[in-house]
């Protein structure tokens, strides 16, 4: 939904990984954001609030920097106040950006041909916003 958006916000923190959003190619030197599925508003009038999570997956040769990476992200979101509008064309809607949380601590996945993972789960309050179908 709004993973470019995340994409972009990261970029900041780690400029020379090679970006992408749900998927990547390159052997390392990756960060990509992955759309995780997340909770609907459990207030009847909350029904334009969501609650979408998605995963920060740090994938990089240089094991130590895969490890400082993912703990700035950590600190840029985590706990996070934002009024930002985000438009998703997919979807020809508007989603104000309220709220961002780490859903817990980084986590090191591991080794895999030699470039070390990282991920990072964070939840995300969104508000739909009405009467927007433009950007």
């Amino acid at each position: 939904m709004i993973q470019e958006y995340l994409m972009n916000q990261a970029k900041t923190v780690a400029p020379d990984l090679e970006w992408t959003v749900d998927y990547y190619s390159a052997v390392t030197n990756t960060g990509t954001v992955f759309y995780e599925g997340g909770s609907p508003s459990d207030v009847n009038n909350d029904a334009d609030i969501r609650y979408p999570q998605y995963m920060f997956y740090i994938r990089t040769a240089d094991w130590s920097k895969a490890e400082v990476i993912t703990h700035k992200l950590y600190k840029l979101f985590h706990k996070t106040n934002v009024d930002e509008l985000v438009f998703v064309p997919e979807l020809e809607t508007n989603y104000r950006v309220e709220f961002i949380r780490a859903m817990g601590e980084p986590v090191r996945l591991g080794v895999n041909e030699d470039v070390m993972e990282y991920s990072l789960n964070i939840q995300v309050t969104l508000r739909e916003e009405i009467n927007n179908a433009e950007s």
